[in-house]
């Protein structure tokens, strides 16, 4: 470049820009996120970003396109954060989760849980069981875990783009889609039959990669399903199809960390892979189902394969759609439930 090619370049350094760019990051403290039922919602969130997400492109491979991608950490909450790193699918990741409850190494107990698909409505689900926990179950160890907080480590890989829960989800084969689709109400049959297709055309990972990740998080990230850390899980809809995975292949393995689950919490699961691995899933563990008569999203008829031994609970509900059922709307409180499950057992 010629001394007079260099007098027309902006000059304009990283410390002007820098700061302006700072600002108006820490400013965007909202997001508008669109639960499974009724209108967007805006959600007030924590300026702490994760800047490698927030600036990395969005991969174009986009899933379920009515969800947006999260970048924020969740407000408000009284866990306390923590940041697990662990490796699936050939690669390192790391995720935050929200800790209540006894130390590690105090813990008596612990309960592993993990939300449905939506970035805000449903992404806090478990908190306040959380908050309750730690407050009256002094040997548990309770962990909420974020997995729209999943990023890559210092090792440079662009696979945690795709590995939001908006990415991760498998439809049913075509020979058993119609039995699935015969579940729906009339009414709702056609949408369903439109939401399996949609999967199949956006969702580049399916929920068995996704019940791979699941088990990763708890073995390498908590270090927790062997003999001195057994565990609960508790998981709801989206994370309730992995969650159902995870258990099914565990114990087809017939190996230890299926041993030392104690028991699972199942909120109306969205698990369309067959029959077989929802009797799996359960088999020889205590198991507390719920679900909703009126289930717009998972059919209530589907609840029939989980119930196949005296030790599953089913806690059914006449209305409330696919609601976290957290008391919120008039609505029940399923944490109450879970409640007099655990004392039960722990």
């Amino acid at each position: 470049m010629s001394k007079s090619d260099e007098k027309d370049v902006d000059v304009s350094t990283t410390q002007e820009v820098v700061p302006a760019l700072i600002a108006a990051l820490y400013k965007a403290n909202t997001e508008v996120v669109q639960p499974s039922e009724g209108p967007p919602v805006t959600v007030k969130c924590d300026p702490h970003l994760r800047l490698r997400r927030t600036l990395t492109p969005s991969s174009p491979i986009k899933g379920l396109k009515k969800y947006n991608e999260a970048q924020f950490m969740v407000e408000g909450s009284t866990g306390k954060r923590i940041n697990l790193t662990f490796s699936a699918l050939g690669n390192k990741f790391q995720m935050d989760a929200y800790v209540w409850g006894a130390e590690e190494h105090e813990a008596e107990q612990r309960m592993v849980t993990l939300h449905g698909i939506s970035p805000g409505v449903s992404r806090t689900r478990w908190h306040a069981l959380g908050h309750c926990i730690g407050k009256n179950m002094s040997k548990m160890r309770f962990v909420a875990l974020d997995w729209h907080s999943i990023d890559r480590t210092d090792e440079h890989q662009e696979e945690f783009l795709t590995m939001l829960p908006k990415h991760i989800f498998s439809a049913p084969s075509a020979s058993d889609e119609q039995e699935l689709v015969e579940m729906y109400p009339e009414g709702r049959r056609e949408w369903a039959k439109g939401f399996f297709h949609q999967i199949r055309q956006s969702c580049p990972r399916t929920t068995k990669e996704g019940a791979v990740v699941l088990r990763a998080v708890i073995q390498s990230g908590l270090d927790w399903g062997t003999a001195e850390k057994p565990f609960y899980l508790g998981v709801k809809s989206w994370s309730g199809g992995i969650g159902v995975a995870m258990l099914s292949e565990a114990a087809r393995q017939g190996d230890s960390f299926r041993e030392n689950i104690s028991g699972a919490v199942i909120m109306h699961p969205a698990f369309f892979l067959g029959e077989e691995d929802c009797r799996y899933a359960v088999e020889n563990i205590p198991t507390l189902l719920c679900w909703a008569k009126d289930d717009p999203l998972v059919p209530y008829k589907l609840s029939s394969r989980f119930l196949v031994h005296d030790q599953v609970k089913f806690v059914s509900y006449e209305k409330g759609g696919h609601a976290n059922f957290d008391g919120s709307n008039s609505l029940p409180n399923f944490d109450d439930e879970i409640l007099t499950w655990l004392h039960g057992y722990v």
